[in-house]
C-alpha cells in the first residue's frame, strides 16, 4: 500500500510517500541511522532550508531512478534520499580536502557498490538519489551563493561555543592561525569590507574554513 512502481493510476503521491514507508524496524533503522550522522553534518553546514530542499530533491531523484531501473517492482524507503545526502556531503568539498568531502565520497562509493552487487535493493533508486544529491550540492552551494550565501558559522558549524575559548590551528585562513574559529571568520570579514577580498573569494574562504570538519 502506498509503494512505487510503474502505472500509478492517478495516485501521483505514490511518487512521494513510497520515500518515507519502509518494510519493518530494521528498514527503517537502517536508513535512519546513516541518515542521522551524515544529515547533520550536512544541516549544520548548509542550513535548514538547504536541507528541506536536499530531501525533496533526493526523494525525487529516487523515485525517477527506481521508475527507470525496475518500473514492475514496488519499492519503498528513504535509501534514496539517504543516498542523496551522499552525493550533497561530496559536493560540500568535491576536492575530499576536509572530512566531510572524504566522508560523503565514501559513502557514494561504498554505497554504489554494495547496492550494485545486493539483491532486494534498489539500485536505480540509489543512483537516482546520488545524482539528486550531487545536482543540488551544485545548484545551492555554488550556482547560487551569490543571491543565497551560506548560513552565518554557528557554533555548530565551528566546534566553539560562547564558553569556551577554543583554539584551531588547522587551517591557517586568517593572518593569526593561532586566534579561535570565530575571531578568524570575522577577520575574513574585515578584508571583504576593507576591499582586500572580492565576495567570491570571501565566500570560498569562509566555505573552507567552515566545511573543514
Amino acid at each position: 500500500m502506498g509503494g512505487l512502481r510503474d502505472g500509478l493510476d492517478g495516485m501521483w503521491w505514490r511518487f512521494w510517500v513510497a520515500n518515507v514507508l519502509h518494510a519493518g524496524v530494521n528498514h527503517l533503522a537502517g536508513n535512519m541511522l546513516p541518515w542521522l550522522v551524515i544529515g547533520t553534518m550536512i544541516e549544520r553546514i548548509a542550513g535548514h532550508e538547504r536541507m528541506a530542499l536536499l530531501t525533496i530533491a533526493g526523494a525525487a531523484g529516487c523515485s525517477v531512478g527506481a521508475l527507470m531501473v525496475d518500473p514492475d517492482v514496488v519499492g519503498i524507503g528513504a535509501s534514496g534520499v539517504v543516498f542523496a545526502a551522499f552525493g550533497f556531503a561530496a559536493m560540500l568539498d568535491p576536492d575530499a580536502r576536509r572530512p566531510i568531502g572524504k566522508f560523503g565520497w565514501s559513502l557514494v562509493v561504498l554505497g554504489i557498490g554494495l547496492s550494485t552487487f545486493t539483491p532486494g535493493i534498489s539500485s536505480g533508486g540509489h543512483v537516482g538519489g546520488v545524482l539528486a544529491g550531487f545536482a543540488s550540492g551544485i545548484v545551492l552551494v555554488y550556482l547560487v551563493r551569490a543571491v543565497w550565501p551560506m548560513p552565518a558559522p554557528t557554533s555548530a558549524m565551528t566546534g566553539t561555543n560562547a564558553h569556551t575559548n577554543h583554539v584551531d590551528r588547522t587551517a591557517p585562513l586568517a593572518a593569526n592561525r593561532e586566534l579561535p574559529i570565530a575571531a578568524r571568520l570575522n577577520h575574513l570579514a574585515a578584508r571583504r569590507d576593507a576591499g582586500q577580498l572580492s565576495v567570491d573569494e570571501f565566500d570560498r574562504l569562509q566555505h573552507a574554513l567552515v566545511t573543514r570538519g
